[in-house]
């Protein structure tokens, strides 16, 4: 016995994969990126203001006849990079706003958080091409010698720690980061809806206030040509006000609240419908 081999029409095809799948998981891969991104920027920037509070430099001060003291003075990121802390306070609040923000304000917030990163990075490079001109406010305070020149004479070496490196490389963190934001902010999902403005379409609006409005003088019109003639008839038959449209207003109400009866009906209550005069 011979098995067929199956022709190409009796292969049944691969169904396709559903569209709302799709845009399920690019929805889904969207949100991660989100939500990596915004962690990231948190992370970085409790991490740079640790860096600012930590030592950069420890500096080793030589005997001259200008400065007596010898010995070791530690220079922390406060001294070396005093922008740091102010930059990094500025990347929390500058997560803090993209969480939120529509697509227009992500592409200016990924482009400030380009920029914060190129700042963080600069400030710890600099501080490193030259560690005695960064140590040179904590080697004032302590040996009372001002000026670069002077502070040079009696700094032997300025030892850089790994907190600087670790503050570069920080700031090259902010710059990936605000690629990636740039790069996807067209793709993260929408803020909740409790952050929406919920907009009023003043057109229907206004439709529906002169429906209302036109409502009880169109049910009179329905009534047809002779309704207004039957409605007066009807009132002028029993005492009652008329109006110009042909409708009976309501009686006014009086101070208890109950409501105020026409003379002519008091009259009818009164005699019980009967003329007392015949």
């Amino acid at each position: 016995m011979t098995s067929e081999t199956p022709r190409p029409d009796d292969v049944t095809p691969a169904a396709p994969e559903d569209t709302d799948t799709r845009l399920e998981r690019a929805t889904a891969r969207a949100k991660r990126v989100k939500y990596l991104s915004l962690l990231g920027l948190v992370v970085l920037s409790a991490l740079s203001l640790l860096a600012w509070t930590q030592t950069w430099f420890t500096a080793q001060l030589s005997q001259t006849q200008n400065s007596p003291v010898v010995g070791i003075i530690d220079v922390s990121g406060e001294v070396a990079a005093p922008a740091l802390s102010a930059l990094a306070l500025a990347g929390l609040a500058l997560t803090a706003a993209l969480a939120i923000a529509g697509v227009l304000f992500r592409y200016i917030l990924a482009v400030l958080n380009i920029l914060l990163g190129v700042c963080i990075a600069l400030s710890a490079f600099l501080a490193l091409q030259d560690g005695v001109r960064a140590s040179e406010p904590a080697v004032t305070q302590v040996t009372g010698i001002a000026g670069h020149e002077s502070v040079r004479t009696i700094v032997s070496s300025a030892i850089p720690t790994a907190w600087p490196i670790i503050t570069l490389v920080l700031g090259i963190g902010f710059v990936l980061v605000g690629a990636l934001v740039l790069a996807t902010a067209r793709r993260w999902p929408s803020s909740s809806k409790r952050y929406r403005t919920v907009a009023v379409n003043t057109a229907d609006a206004a439709t529906d206030a002169s429906s209302a409005a036109d409502g009880p003088s169109a049910d009179v019109g329905s009534r047809g040509p002779g309704s207004h003639g039957h409605s007066a008839s009807a009132a002028s038959s029993t005492g009652a006000p008329v109006s110009t449209d042909g409708t009976t207003p309501e009686a006014p109400a009086s101070a208890d609240g109950n409501p105020r009866m026409d003379p002519v009906d008091s009259w009818d209550e009164l005699t019980r419908g009967d003329d007392p005069t015949r």
